[in-house]
């Protein structure tokens, strides 16, 4: 019941939430493309053709994204191109 709840918060993170996350946080696809202001299918499509950011993943885990390669990947001025959109 307790991971149903952590669940449900996890999901239901603003995009303030996010932003004010610590640098190791961890972020799902969706909290990845809310962050960046992006939609879910660009972020596929960017992470697909290895011109997204970094993704992590394991076994039983699933993927993820680490706020810091977010934060890295958008500062070196990396731009969403309609062929991705």
């Amino acid at each position: 019941m307790e991971a149903e709840t952590n669940t449900r918060k996890r999901e239901s993170r603003s995009v303030e939430d996010l932003r004010s996350a610590p640098i190791t946080a961890h972020f799902s696809y969706k909290e990845a493309a809310l962050y960046l202001g992006i939609s879910i299918r660009t972020l596929y499509n960017l992470v697909a053709a290895k011109q997204g950011p970094a993704k992590h993943s394991a076994p039983g885990v699933g993927i993820w994204f680490v706020k810091a390669d977010l934060d890295a990947w958008f500062k070196s001025g990396h731009t969403v191109t309609k062929a991705f959109q």
